[in-house]
């Protein structure tokens, strides 16, 4: 099986895509924002032109409450490569999300399975305290996983606070377990696409704005119920450098009918969501709003590749 990993808008879907024509195969998603349904044009999800070429599988299956961490993602997707081989075709897998590919790849912990009960109330406790508090919580029972976790994470600190308190032990001590090969048999061929950096951000720079022109404000519109209106801009930002006040979460009475997500969602983690929310509800302009967009995104681009040159799984 083939799998093609490598930074945000480095052009691997397109040559996942090209490999899928030439080999026959079908591609499998490995993006952890491409699995909602909600937002298809700022994760970037394949359009109907393209999947019409070769068979997509694993984009967009989500709702946006739910969340998907990278031991169920492999469940899914090593159930979705034995499908693929069962059909005589390649299994293309594609993304950039590491930890999803490091898990198919390795196997998974034996994480005992989370009580129900414990989820809800960990993620209540999140919305009430916030990601930061919920941190400091962390440091206090489970040091060890709080120093390898920022505090702005808050679905990894969900995650760890629910094991520890479902297991009575923590999330680091079953990752200290052998992981479970998922697929035992397969032989991975990786593929990591790598691109100057000057060039990789200017595609961040270019792709963001194409979003945009393909309905990027209409479709944050819609997660907020689409009652805002963009009609009020405002210059507000004296500098780019300064985030704008992000709106999961938020309880502000002024935003009027702009509803806002839980801030534990994690559409909330999405880029371009809470700064074009920014923006519909008057608080930043468009400029201001795009600029800081496009700054994350060749944040979170360099994020990756440092993490894959880490990882080092493969080089193109």
């Amino acid at each position: 099986m083939r799998i093609i990993a490598g930074p945000t808008a480095s052009g691997k879907s397109q040559l996942a895509i090209d490999i899928a024509k030439e080999k026959g195969g079908v591609i499998i998603n490995a993006d952890s924002q491409q699995v909602y349904r909600d937002v298809p044009i700022l994760t970037a999800q394949p359009n109907a032109e393209e999947q019409a070429v070769v068979p997509h599988r694993l984009y967009g299956f989500l709702e946006g409450k739910e969340s998907l961490n990278a031991a169920a993602w492999a469940r899914r997707a090593a159930q979705e490569i034995e499908t693929v081989w069962h059909e005589n075709r390649l299994p293309v897998v594609v993304g950039g999300t590491g930890l999803y590919l490091r898990t198919l790849i390795d196997g998974i912990s034996p994480v005992p399975d989370i009580d129900e009960a414990v989820r809800t109330q960990v993620r209540a406790r999140m919305q009430e305290m916030g990601s930061h508090a919920f941190h400091a919580e962390l440091t206090q029972s489970d040091p060890t996983m709080a120093e390898k976790l920022r505090p702005s994470d808050s679905q990894r600190l969900m995650r760890a606070a629910e094991v520890l308190e479902s297991t009575g032990k923590s999330l680091s001590y079953w990752h200290s377990i052998p992981p479970k090969p998922l697929l035992p048999v397969a032989q991975f061929e990786v593929t990591l696409v790598n691109i100057p950096r000057p060039e990789l951000y200017r595609r961040c720079n270019e792709r963001f704005v194409k979003m945009l022109e393909m309905g990027a404000v209409e479709e944050v519109r819609n997660l907020f119920g689409g009652n805002a209106s963009p009609d009020r801009v405002l210059p507000s930002l004296p500098s780019c450098r300064r985030q704008a006040e992000f709106f999961c979460g938020a309880s502000s009475t002024r935003r009027g009918s702009l509803r806002s997500l839980p801030p534990e969602s994690p559409l909330c983690k999405i880029i371009g969501v809470r700064e074009l929310a920014s923006y519909l509800a008057g608080d930043v302009s468009l400029e201001d709003a795009v600029t800081l967009a496009q700054q994350m995104t060749r944040n979170y681009a360099k994020r990756q590749m440092t993490w894959f040159r880490n990882q080092k799984l493969g080089t193109h």
